[in-house]
Parts: C-alpha cells; sequence; structure tokens
C-alpha cells in the first residue's frame, strides 16, 4: 500500500535529554520509495519492522524515552538526526542505529572520500550506500553513502556504538543503470545481491562499533509473511528474530545473541541467508542492552497487515508464530 503522502514523523514520548552513561537508540525505517520508479522494488516489512524493534529495545532496558523512531525519513533528516545525536552524547553513553530499508552499490566516484573504497578493509571499486525515501536512482549523491556514514559516526564523542542493519542491498534496483555491478556478482549472476558487507558498509569506524546486518554481501535476502489469526503480516526475517530473542532471558551477550538469531533462520524453512555479526571481538561478549525487561506476553503490539489494516495482536501470538514457522518468503 502507498503511503506516498505520509510525510516523516517522529514518534518521540519526551524531550531527549541524555543522562550520563544510558542507553539510547535511533532507528529508522523507510517503505515509501518513489513506485513510479519500476527498479525500486517496493517493501512493506520496515513499517512493522520498526514496531518490533522499538518492543525489542524496550525488553532490554532501553527507556522509551531515550528512543527516537523516524519513518521515512528524508537523507537530510537521518544526517540532521545523527548529528544532533553526536552532540548530545556523552563519551560514556550506548548508543544504538537501527535500519530498515534499500540498500545500494555506487561506482566510487561520488562523495567526500571518491576512490577510496580501492584502499579500504574490502577493497573494490563501489561505494555501499543507504537509501532514504527522497533517494533517486539515477542519482547516487541523494545515497547515503558509506562515506558520509563513518563521517558522521566518527563526530560522535562516545564510541559505545551498535550499528544494526536490516537493509536489502537491492542489487536489481541497480540494473540498466551505470553505477557498477554489486560486489560477488559475476556478470552471468542473474540474481543481484541484495546486502553490503558489514565491513564496507563501515569501513572506517568497523574497528569500533558492533555491526549486526541482516545477511552477508553474497547471500539473497527477502521479506517474510507471518500467518496470523487469518491476517497476513511481512516483516523482515533479522528484525523478527530479534524481537522475539530480545523477550528472553537466555539470550546476552551479542554472541549469544547473534548465535540464537541464526538459529531462528536455520529452522525457518526456506530461509539461506543468515544474519552476520562484526566488530572488535572483544565487544561481542557484551550484553544486548542495559537489562533485560519481560515483555508482557498479553500486552498489545499493532502491526500492518498486507492488505494496509492495522490489527492488534498480543506478544505472545507474535512470537510464537516464530516457534511453529509458518513462514513464507516474499510478500
Amino acid at each position: 500500500m502507498s503511503l506516498r503522502n505520509v510525510a516523516a514523523f517522529l514518534l518521540v514520548t519526551s524531550v531527549i535529554v541524555p543522562a550520563h552513561a544510558e542507553s539510547y537508540a535511533l532507528l529508522i525505517a523507510v517503505w515509501d520509495y518513489d513506485d513510479s520508479d519500476p527498479r525500486v522494488a517496493a517493501l512493506s516489512a520496515p513499517e512493522n519492522d520498526l514496531t518490533l524493534m522499538l518492543a525489542a529495545l524496550m525488553a532490554r532496558g532501553f527507556e522509551g524515552d531515550r528512543i527516537e523512531a523516524i519513518s521515512n525519513p528524508t537523507k537530510a533528516q537521518t544526517i540532521d538526526a545523527l548529528r544532533r545525536w553526536a552532540t548530545q552524547l556523552s563519551p560514556d553513553d550506548r548508543f544504538l542505529w537501527y535500519f530498515s530499508g534499500h540498500g545500494a552499490k555506487a561506482v566510487d566516484v561520488f562523495g567526500a572520500d571518491a576512490g577510496d573504497e580501492a584502499l579500504g578493509r574490502s577493497p573494490d571499486q563501489n561505494d555501499e550506500a543507504l537509501l532514504l525515501v527522497d533517494a533517486e536512482i539515477a542519482s547516487p549523491q541523494t545515497y547515503l553513502l558509506d562515506d558520509e556514514i563513518n563521517a558522521l559516526f566518527s563526530a560522535f564523542r562516545t564510541r559505545n556504538i551498535v550499528c544494526v542493519i536490516d537493509a536489502c542491498f537491492a542489487g536489481d534496483v541497480l540494473k540498466n543503470t551505470e553505477l557498477g555491478s554489486p560486489k560477488g556478482v559475476s556478470q552471468r549472476e542473474s540474481n543481484p545481491r541484495r546486502h553490503a558487507p558489514v565491513a564496507d558498509l563501515f569501513d572506517d569506524f568497523a574497528d569500533v562499533a558492533l555491526l549486526l546486518a541482516a545477511g552477508a554481501y553474497d547471500e539473497p535476502v527477502r521479506e517474510i509473511t507471518l500467518a496470523i489469526g487469518g491476517e497476513q503480516f511481512v516483516v523482515s526475517p533479522m528484525t523478527f528474530a530479534v524481537y522475539r530473542q530480545a523477550a528472553r532471558a537466555t539470550a546476552r551477550s551479542f554472541l549469544d545473541f547473534h548465535r540464537r538469531i541464526v538459529e531462528d533462520h536455520r529452522a525457518w524453512r526456506n530461509i539461506t541467508w543468515r544474519p552476520v555479526l562484526e566488530g572488535p571481538e572483544d565487544r561481542f561478549s557484551e550484553p544486548f542492552g542495559e537489562r533485560f525487561i519481560p515483555l508482557d506476553r498479553n500486552a498489545t503490539i499493532r502491526l500492518r497487515t498486507k492488505s494496509g489494516k492495522l490489527v492488534d495482536l498480543t506478544h505472545h501470538r507474535v512470537a510464537a508464530v516464530g516457534d511453529t514457522r509458518p513462514l513464507r518468503l516474499g510478500k
């Protein structure tokens, strides 16, 4: 369902004023892309992903007034939000950035550090990028390039940063353009890859931030459909797995958390890709969140159906779908 006329909005419960050594989060989800361009695949999952991730963070001790969620922001709005957080956080604060939406590659001739990819951690000729709501496929300058992402995070006073990227690489978007081929794709391959490697997207910052991505660069990643009570709900597998595991006390460290969401992916039929955890290995043992706060299994969570209806469900009912495995690929 097109939400083209819905403006980007903030879900902030109060003015966010960072305190010392607290956990904060910026959640961004983009699905209202310009579907007049046939090269842009419509996305349904990010709207529900945003709701699921918000619940997951609440279960991990993030206070509601320290979580900022933005739906369908422009590139400028995203940059402004990250710059604001860079000035607000203390060196001891913890910051999590979540993104659900399209990703892309562009030949490395744009941005402030054009040509740097050939000298990076995973040398190639492409910039990795995330696509915000105003991205134009024919204009890589409108993408949020990895050069820009690294510059934004370098301005943060805190280095205690976690990035959770549930972004389609969207190699299909780059067909028949002059932006180059996605990394790891042969010219004979008919299904371009949809995810950039995490170490590429956060090249300069990969030695500092923990990075959880929905899949490796050489794995196709898709949305899935959950069947609940006769309705169908589209979500992203990694975000759904994060939501399920965040509500369980057994998943503690990032390494244990990653292992458990990979187990979910293995259990779900037809899902061949696996989330990846990268970054400084000495941070893998850190806890995911400040503390565990069990979600009320009977509390309401509101998700949107494929047909566009908002439906109230319980946390127990949604999370349990992953146990019975009634999941289907695609929309």
